[in-house]
């Protein structure tokens, strides 16, 4: 990747207690990314790259 340290990192997450609001069908309908976070349990991953110093999100 261009010639900076760069890696990928992976993360776990769920949603096992959500607030009550968030669990209402007009917010999740409102708002489809609560429904998607509230359906189970995730492992998305970043990639990061050594920028001046500091690891940074390059890519989502």
């Amino acid at each position: 990747m261009d010639g900076r340290k760069s890696m990928r990192v992976y993360f776990t997450y769920s949603v096992p207690d959500a607030a009550d609001w968030a669990k209402r069908r007009d917010v999740q309908k409102a708002f489809p990314v609560v429904a998607t976070d509230m359906s189970g349990t995730f492992e998305p991953h970043v990639i990061v790259s050594l920028i001046d110093g500091r690891w940074r999100v390059v890519n989502r």
